[in-house]
């Protein structure tokens, strides 16, 4: 890209500026005479000011941030071959921003219909070079504007530079050598006090290594070798387009689950837009994010989803189109809350959560691998069977069939049973002979039933459960609000998830410990939360200011403890399962860094 070019990037950033954005509906004549100069004929003018003026009016797509600036009008595009982008700096105030990313080929494409429609006419000399006139002039035009919105849209999706890089190091890890200046780094020791870590409470401490010198860091990471390289988790303070591109770098085909809570025109975390352009914007942005998230995933990869009724059929229309409607796998409706608002003509209680994966063939062929852990409910052993536990399931399934439609005695009555009409037994005659001989079929408590075949607690542990579509027993809002009032003192996000729903997603997304589980809405960093308590690998992509405040705070105080209270860590019970808990929590690297932002790319060009 010429250096010429990227000077003349800073200034078409802001609506005001020359180039698209200068063409006004008050003043269009003026800038396309500006444009081509030598043009004497007034209908090559009229015919150029009624074909740019569309683009004031007409469609739904902006390209960028117009329509927010001293004329209050947005330069149209009709089609949707455009990237979102948000200004990073403007915060909750930013404006829509798209860079079309073939602007030249689209508007020479509407400039040739136009001239066609408006412009020719049969059997007319004249028309005809009117039209040429105009083609030459228009296209002049086009490629002027699209010499800057190619270089925007090259800088957009271009790798950023990483501006900084460190890392959370649990105390466990930190040489003895280094412990005397650790002990003496006193920002390090402010740090602790607000994050609320307390000696006395037993809990894991970590060190940030933005307190340390560079000798110090390299010291401690030239100690860590492996763990440094390969840490528990990633965070990345970035815009997520710009991280998940960071991502690709090296882990294309890496990530094994993808969770987001993507915003939903809730003018809550970073993130709006506006109603007038109906979620242009939104749709843009997710689907260019979701196009990035495949890439990133495995073969045998699956994403998770959590979306409100207002733009729940939006996405599954861009899921859909990223991922391919057979890789569908369903939709689980979580009871999000209990609670009833009297103002609502429904009480909306649940969210939608679509479960996709990359190739449904590989999940098709391998079922057992996208399951739930089994819980020992309703197991026992009261004949003291040497195999465990065990539950009685029932022998008779729908449908018959020829060779399970025998008669079964009970040997402790001599009663005759056969299947209910239009059912058959679970398995041939055969089989059910081998499991006679092997005690799994029993006769009910007293053995005075019919039959009914023994499942053990270490068969089901070992297959696992089947998912189904209705969770209300994963945690609701409220439960998850008061978790982050305990760690902080008060819940700096409203409506969070909670960590149980996660942690469900991530047990039927993953089956290996080192699969990586990505979150790249990371929010208040719930995903984290969860993917430290199940041991997993995370990557967490943040671009709001509270990264800092509350996302990389969550994860040190996850580290510190389980549980907390008022913002400090709750005192240690002592049993078994917190000191397992605690232990876990030892032994930790997360690395975390902060990309350039888009804005500051244009600044350096």
């Amino acid at each position: 890209m010429p250096k010429e070019t990227h000077k003349t990037l800073l200034k078409l950033a802001t609506p005001a500026a020359a180039g698209i954005s200068g063409f006004r509906s008050k003043s269009i004549r003026e800038n396309l005479g500006r444009a081509i100069s030598g043009i004497s004929d007034d209908r090559v003018l009229r015919a150029l000011e009624k074909f740019f003026s569309r683009y004031y009016v007409e469609g739904v797509f902006t390209p960028r941030g117009l329509g927010q600036g001293n004329d209050g009008v947005g330069f149209r595009w009709r089609d949707e071959r455009r990237v979102f982008v948000q200004d990073s700096r403007a915060g909750a105030k930013s404006k829509d921003v798209f860079i079309h990313e073939n602007l030249g080929g689209y508007l020479r494409a509407e400039l040739g219909a136009f001239v066609r429609a408006e412009i020719v006419e049969i059997e007319n000399a004249s028309s005809l070079a009117l039209a040429k006139d105009v083609l030459e002039a228009g296209n002049a035009i086009v490629d002027a504007l699209a010499e800057k919105e190619d270089a925007l849209f090259e800088l957009w999706t271009s790798t950023r530079k990483v501006l900084s890089e460190d890392y959370i190091v649990t105390l466990d890890l930190v040489p003895e050598a280094l412990i005397s200046e650790v002990r003496r780094n006193e920002e390090q020791q402010r740090s602790w006090a607000i994050l609320g870590f307390d000696p006395s409470s037993g809990g894991t401490f970590s060190i940030d290594t933005k307190f340390f010198s560079p000798e110090f860091r390299s010291k401690l990471l030239g100690c860590l070798r492996d763990r440094a390289r390969n840490p528990d988790g990633v965070m990345i303070h970035a815009d997520n387009a710009a991280g998940l591109r960071h991502l690709l770098l090296g882990r294309a085909g890496g990530i094994k689950c993808v969770y987001i809570d993507p915003p939903y025109n809730t003018g809550e975390a970073g993130f709006t837009y506006r109603d007038s352009i109906d979620g242009s914007a939104w749709c843009s942005m997710m689907h260019e994010r979701l196009e990035l998230a495949r890439a990133l995933l495995a073969d045998n990869g699956a994403l998770f989803v959590s979306i409100s009724d207002e733009s729940s059929s939006k996405l599954r229309f861009i899921l859909d189109d990223v991922f391919g409607a057979k890789n569908y796998v369903g939709t689980i409706e979580w009871n999000s809350t209990k609670s009833v608002t009297n103002t609502q003509l429904l009480a909306t209680q649940h969210t939608h959560n679509f479960v996709y994966v990359k190739d449904s063939e590989f999940f098709r062929k391998r079922r057992e691998l996208f399951r739930l852990s089994d819980v020992p409910d309703g197991f026992s052993n009261p004949d003291n069977d040497p195999r465990g536990p065990w539950k009685a399931d029932p022998f008779q399934v729908g449908g018959e069939r020829p060779n399970q439609l025998y008669k079964v005695t009970n040997p402790t009555t001599g009663e005759v049973y056969r299947p209910r009409p239009g059912c058959s037994w679970k398995n041939d005659f055969q089989t059910f002979e081998k499991l006679m001989a092997e005690g799994r079929i029993v006769f009910g408590k007293r053995g005075a039933s019919g039959p009914q075949r023994k499942r053990f607690w270490s068969e089901a542990k070992a297959r696992g459960r089947v998912a189904k579509t209705w969770w209300d027993d994963a945690g609701t809002t409220t439960g998850a609000t008061r978790m982050l009032q305990d760690m902080f003192g008060e819940s700096p996000f409203t409506n969070p998830k909670p960590v149980e729903l996660i942690k469900r997603f991530i047990e039927l997304g993953t089956y290996e410990n080192d699969h990586a589980v990505l979150d790249f809405f990371a929010g208040s960093g719930t995903t984290g939360h969860a993917c430290l308590e199940l041991g997993k690998p995370f990557v967490l992509i943040e671009s709001g200011a509270h990264f800092e405040t509350v996302l990389k705070p969550r994860i040190q105080k996850a580290i510190f403890a389980k549980r907390w209270k008022n913002g400090k860590p709750a005192p240690d019970r002592s049993s078994d399962s917190d000191r397992r808990e605690n232990d876990s929590r030892r032994e930790r690297v997360i690395k975390y860094l902060r990309l350039e932002s888009f804005d500051d790319a244009l600044e350096r060009y």
